[in-house]
C-alpha cells in the first residue's frame, strides 16, 4: 500500500516527496471541501456524512452517519459528489485534482520516475566502471606476480648455484 511504502522507518519511497504529497492529498480528501456551502449548515466534506479514513490509509462509512446525512441533505450530498453547476468541485475534480498532481512529470510520480530512472542508470555505469577498474587490477596484479615469480625463480636459481659452489670449495679444502 502507499502508507507502507512511504513510511518513515521502512517504506522504500519514504524520501519521495511526490508519493509523500500524494499520500497526503488522499488522507486529507475526507476533510477536503468538495463544495460550497449550500447554505443552512449542510455537509461539504466526506468526514460530514460519515465517511473517515482509518489511521492505515482505508476508508470507512458510518452507515447510520450516511444514512441521515442521505435523509436531511440529499441534494448537498449529490453536489459533493457530482459537482455542480456554477463550477464548485465535486469529488470527481477533486480526485481528478490529485491524479494530475500525482502523474505530473515536473513534481508528481513522473518526475520520481525520471530521478529514479536517472539513478539506475548513473548505478549501472558505476558498477561497469567497478568491473572494469576490477579487470583492470586483476590483470596488472598477474602481471606483477608473473614478474615476482621469474625473479624468484632467479633468485633460487642464483642460490642453488651459490650453494653448489659452496660445497665444491668445502670439498676441496678437505
Amino acid at each position: 500500500t502507499l502508507t507502507e511504502q512511504t513510511d518513515p522507518v521502512t517504506g522504500v519511497l519514504r524520501a519521495d516527496p511526490a508519493a509523500k504529497t500524494l499520500l497526503s492529498s488522499l488522507k486529507a480528501l475526507t476533510l477536503a471541501p468538495l463544495s460550497g456551502d449550500t447554505g443552512g449548515g449542510s455537509p461539504t466534506t466526506l468526514a460530514q456524512i460519515g465517511v473517515a479514513t482509518n489511521r492505515d490509509g482505508t476508508l470507512r462509512v458510518d452507515a447510520a452517519a450516511l444514512s441521515n446525512a442521505m435523509l436531511t441533505n440529499s441534494t448537498a450530498i449529490e453536489t459533493m459528489l457530482n459537482g455542480s453547476a456554477d463550477g464548485k468541485a465535486g469529488l470527481g475534480a477533486v480526485l481528478n485534482a490529485i491524479t494530475t498532481s500525482a502523474t505530473n512529470t515536473t513534481i508528481g510520480l513522473g518526475a520520481s520516475q525520471t530521478r529514479y530512472t536517472a539513478a539506475q542508470s548513473a548505478i549501472a555505469d558505476a558498477e561497469a566502471k567497478i568491473a572494469d577498474q576490477s579487470a583492470a587490477m586483476t590483470t596488472r596484479l598477474t602481471q606483477q606476480f608473473s614478474s615476482m615469480n621469474s625473479r624468484v625463480s632467479s633468485y633460487k636459481s642464483i642460490q642453488s648455484f651459490l650453494t653448489n659452489q659452496i660445497a665444491a670449495w668445502n670439498k676441496s679444502d678437505s
